[in-house]
């Protein structure tokens, strides 16, 4: 009896362990039939696999095969451009550059690196590197219609217009139907209104007085040489109580505006303004004027000054910082208005990420202080300018078949009273047409 319990302890043990070889066996096999798969792609197979990879945004899988075929093949251009590619999408932009250089130095004629690296350095705002190698691009390709657009969009951000233009003429002489370049050329060639209609505001609050405030503009842009105007005509009308400072007036009254444009050079334009108004809703004289200057970089810098003529002349400076970081736009300004005895302070800190256009976008704005630019203190902005306030508006803006439509939206938790505050909502209607 123990010798059959022996034998049968012998036989489980036995078939344990065929069982553990074979499992074993198993597992060996399938790794080596996955390096064999793995031997067997061929380097293009590869390739096509990390294409499809890195359009699907598995970038880091697909630079992964990129590297594996460029450690077989270090001369496979096409994957070192790739892995560049997606080095970009993922705001490597030192890493990408260093990969595509590496092909570029190798064949300057590569077509796919010679786009990566324009749409690399134009998304790092660097457009005059950017015009260099669209230059080389449109020397070696010059009928292909990817590469002169995107010169023609890298000459209108450096705001080389007139040259713009005639590379589009170029390109729509091989292509008259080709949509993008017919919709640049018509921004950049309009006739003299560009845009024109309706712009409405509405601001709210209940303390010390409740107040309704409308503020109806017709407004139309007209294109001058180096130059855009924009003119509105400002209807306003005050509902309910009026401030102190309005006391006996009417709740009704217009406001007649002009702001300018010229620009200068490819890198600096002004910012002027002038509006006059003979009822007391509005100051009598409102002016202004601002220079900025952009850098290569995509920073852009501004100063200037806006001036009032209330009850007392109002004269505040301004200056602002802007940043345009591939889709995105980042703004801060300062606006600064000396007193004798207090110094008024406001800052704004805005951000817009762009769509489909530069018309398309949604933004935010953060605000602290009250802002002289904000119609909603035309009236009574000397009352509380020195008071203080916190304000969040919500932006967006797209473009319908040549028409604009922007709202705001925006609400402010205000001091109208040392130590008393209260809601301030407002919003923003803006319809456009536009003439291109």
């Amino acid at each position: 009896m123990d010798d059959k319990k022996k034998l049968s302890t012998v036989k489980i043990k036995s078939i344990k362990c065929l069982f553990q070889t074979f499992l074993l066996f198993c597992l060996l096999l399938g790794w080596m039939g996955e390096e064999l798969d793995a031997q067997e792609k061929s380097l293009p197979e590869q390739f096509q696999e990390a294409r499809q990879l890195a359009f699907d945004q598995e970038t880091q899988e697909a630079r992964e095969i990129c590297y594996d075929i460029l450690s077989r093949d270090p001369d496979y251009h096409d994957a070192r451009v790739l892995a560049g590619r997606t080095l970009i999408w993922d705001n490597m932009q030192d890493s990408a550059r260093k990969e595509l250089l590496t092909v570029y130095k190798q064949m300057p004629k590569h077509y796919d690196c010679l786009q990566a690296l324009i749409d690399l350095e134009r998304w790092a705002g660097n457009y005059s590197k950017a015009l260099e190698y669209a230059n080389e691009g449109a020397k070696y390709f010059p009928n292909n219609q990817i590469m002169i657009y995107k010169k023609a969009e890298i000459l209108h951000q450096l705001g080389r217009d007139e040259m713009a233009s005639q590379t589009l003429e170029y390109l729509l002489t091989i292509n008259p139907a080709h949509k993008e370049g017919n919709a640049l050329y018509k921004e950049l060639n309009p006739g003299l209104v560009k845009q024109a209609g309706l712009v409405h505001r509405f601001n709210y609050f209940r303390k010390p007085w409740i107040k309704r405030w409308h503020l109806t503009s017709a407004r139309v842009d007209m294109n001058l040489k180096n130059t855009l105007l924009i003119g509105m005509i400002n209807y306003g009308r005050l509902f309910g109580s009026l401030p102190p400072s309005l006391a006996g007036s009417g709740n009704t009254g217009f406001q007649y505006w002009l702001d300018a444009y010229p620009r200068l050079s490819s890198s600096d334009y002004l910012y002027l303004n002038y509006a006059y108004s003979g009822s007391q809703l509005f100051p009598e004289h409102r002016y202004g004027a601002e220079w900025f200057h952009n850098f290569e970089s995509g920073v852009e810098l501004s100063g200037g000054f806006r001036g009032f003529n209330l009850e007392d002349p109002l004269f505040i400076y301004t200056g602002s910082v802007g940043l345009y970081y591939q889709k995105y736009w980042f703004a801060f300004r300062a606006w600064i208005n000396p007193g004798e005895r207090f110094t008024s302070q406001t800052y704004t800190l805005r951000a817009r990420r762009y769509m489909a256009t530069s018309d398309d976008f949604v933004g935010m704005k953060l605000e602290y202080g009250y802002s002289p630019e904000s119609l909603a203190y035309v009236g009574d902005f000397e009352e509380i300018n020195q008071l203080n306030t916190l304000g969040f508006h919500l932006e967006y803006q797209e473009n319908i078949r040549h028409w604009l439509f922007k709202l705001d939206l925006i609400y402010r938790d205000e001091e109208y009273r040392e130590d008393h505050f209260r809601d301030h909502i407002s919003t923003e209607l803006h319809i456009m047409y536009q003439f291109y």
